[in-house]
């Protein structure tokens, strides 16, 4: 789910030559469609994701882990964007993602995340009417993040994580967007079982998940879209 509320400010001359301001506010919220993705282990501490986001755009990200024990830390940057033509008008929009992965990991199956971060986006337009004539724009938005979510492993193969999301555009409109999901990570979990006195797993291999967004995500009154709903992202 996905909701969106922005305020604008617009400045007028009224009548008797007096300067005058106008401000708006709107707010939307509605259903997003799932996001479904991959993550490959490259080496040890670096892995990247791959995800068809909202069935609507593709995404790609490196996560580099820097720490990990009770308190896990590591950086996550991505790639995100789609581009469509119809009726001669091109249309493009593209995100760069910068989340840092915070977790606290309360037990072996239980690990609380925050990824604050940035994003900035990008959105290019292009029309050509057929005749020779042509043009394009491009607009660019920058954005702060901020999720929590926790991460729930049920077993070795499976963990539920919960999510929000929200985020703030710095420049430009007024807009806030926030993001809340259910994730479901499939395959190889963490192994945090040495935190309970346990000898970890001989096994251990790279958590799934990872942080995208925001909101992303995962579209706004903005220079751009605001970033489509970003993945749940799991223990770093």
């Amino acid at each position: 789910m996905i909701g969106v509320s922005y305020n604008t400010t617009t400045a007028s001359t009224n009548a008797s030559g007096a300067a005058t301001t106008q401000n708006t506010t709107a707010s939307l919220v509605v259903p997003m469609v799932p996001t479904f993705g991959a993550r490959v282990g490259m080496v040890d501490g670096f892995d990247m994701g791959f995800r068809l986001q909202n069935l609507d755009s593709l995404a790609v990200d490196g996560k580099i882990r820097l720490l990990r024990g009770t308190f896990d830390i590591a950086v996550d940057p991505g790639v995100q964007g789609f581009y469509a033509i119809a009726n001669n008008v091109g249309f493009g929009v593209f995100y760069l993602h910068l989340p840092v992965l915070l977790g606290l990991n309360v037990s072996k199956n239980v690990s609380i995340v925050a990824s604050p971060g940035i994003v900035y986006d990008i959105a290019t337009a292009s029309v050509n009417n057929g005749s020779g004539a042509s043009g394009s724009a491009t607009a660019t938005g920058l954005w702060g993040r901020l999720g929590l979510g926790v991460d729930i492993r049920t077993s070795k193969t499976l963990a539920i994580h919960p999510e929000i999301t929200a985020m703030q555009q710095i420049n430009g409109v007024d807009a806030l967007v926030w993001v809340a999901g259910l994730g479901f990570n499939i395959g190889a979990q963490p192994d945090y079982s040495d935190l309970g006195g346990e000898p970890a797993s001989p096994t251990e291999t790279a958590p799934a998940g990872g942080g995208g967004a925001s909101p992303a995500p995962s579209a706004s009154p903005s220079s751009a879209p605001p970033p489509p709903a970003p993945a749940p992202s799991s223990s770093p």
